[in-house]
């Protein structure tokens, strides 16, 4: 808002307790991040305001009543379709609507497999689909590696959303600046805490 620093929340609801991401990773690199995302946002026009209004309205009036109401199919829909568009929208920054080639092709395999809320997190690379079961997610998973066996660089994991708000933990510095939680040169936040995600194991 323009009296806030941070946009006040408007809306939060739990995901369904069944629900499962399953997450496409590619370990060959990130996306832009730092003086390269500052840069890519100051080269890219406006976002048209025409689409900015119709991705709300397919959120306030569908994406958000379907995930009260338990509906994968049309809340998945609707994810697919913002994805598309944002995705377009940076491709010229990001070399296509992925940021990665392979991430790209295991989703749109996935696509055909039925999957859908189709996704990038951020500037990716990871990307991501939607379950409704933590079953079908597995599944899909072994078939993605078994699919892709020949791409190393990729990683497919499921998980599930961490039904809980932000947490911030304040840590004391030490050795030279770094805090106690981050103390490994270099080391950055794992991509599923990033993604407000949480590695599932059922």
């Amino acid at each position: 808002g323009e009296q806030t620093l941070t946009p006040p929340l408007l809306a939060r609801f739990d995901f369904p307790e069944e629900w499962r991401f399953m997450l496409a990773f590619d370990r060959r690199g990130g996306g832009l991040h730092g003086e390269a995302e500052l840069a890519a946002f100051r080269t890219l026009p406006p976002f048209p305001e025409a689409e900015a209004a119709r991705i709300c309205h397919r959120v306030l009036l569908r994406a958000l009543p379907a995930l009260c109401e338990r509906n994968l199919e049309t809340f998945g829909g609707v994810i697919t379709d913002m994805q598309q568009s944002i995705g377009d929208y940076f491709s010229a920054a990001q070399g296509g609507r992925f940021t990665s080639p392979d991430v790209a092709a295991a989703l749109a395999w996935a696509q055909a497999e039925g999957a859908i809320g189709i996704g990038q997190t951020s500037w990716g690379p990871t990307g991501f689909c939607l379950a409704a079961t933590p079953e079908e997610a597995r599944q899909l998973a072994d078939r993605a590696r078994q699919r892709f066996r020949d791409r190393p660089n990729l990683e497919f994991l499921v998980a599930s959303a961490r039904n809980q708000g932000a947490q911030v933990q304040v840590v004391a510095l030490t050795d030279g600046g770094r805090g106690q939680g981050d103390s490994r040169p270099g080391s950055t936040p794992s991509p599923l805490r990033k993604a407000g995600l949480a590695e599932s194991t059922h």
